[in-house]
């Protein structure tokens, strides 16, 4: 009948994994270590059986950012992660933890603040309270209507995802000009 059934088979010893974490929401180092814990768990459970390594990204804002910015503490974490996972069965072991997240920012007080952050915010602000496309198109009408970047940049997003593009473009600038941490 010549019908060939395909079935997965896989031959990896060790699993390689990337995991982000977020630390919105974590006020304290423990609660941090619970989380990475967790979250480790949960890689070693996607592996089936096979023995993981991890690579970890802190991401968002949270209160944790500056004590994780110290010298010594993600050295620190990582030991206290390995040390956690390194008896079990299979073994779990966190190649490396990279920071890449922000400080917890009030928004509202900077946009009151008088400096160039502060204007940044307020002009967000007002961009908000009149329809974004219509905003957004008289401003970035040049570059619509340059031929190589039709081919790259669409105008049919929705507006929620206008404002998501604003909102991340303003989380942006608001760290570029932000010198304080």
């Amino acid at each position: 009948d010549r019908q060939v059934a395909v079935e997965f088979v896989p031959t990896d010893v060790v699993r390689w994994q990337v995991a982000e974490l977020g630390i919105d929401g974590l006020s304290t180092i423990d609660a941090l270590d619970d989380a990475l814990a967790s979250l480790v768990e949960e890689h070693r459970d996607r592996a089936a059986g096979c023995p993981t390594v991890c690579r970890i990204r802190l991401t968002g804002r949270g209160p944790l950012y500056r004590e994780l910015r110290r010298e010594s503490s993600l050295p620190e974490l990582l030991e206290r992660t390995r040390e956690r996972h390194a008896n079990e069965e299979p073994f779990a072991w966190i190649e490396t933890i990279e920071l890449d997240c922000r400080p917890e920012i009030d928004l509202d007080q900077r946009r009151r603040s008088p400096d160039l952050v502060g204007e940044l915010l307020r002009v967000a602000g007002d961009l908000r309270q009149k329809p974004i496309r219509d905003e957004l198109s008289a401003v970035l009408k040049d570059l619509y209507e340059n031929r190589r970047v039709q081919k790259a940049v669409t105008d049919d997003l929705t507006e929620q995802q206008l404002e998501q593009l604003l909102r991340e473009a303003e989380l942006l600038c608001v760290d570029r000009l932000d010198v304080t941490d």
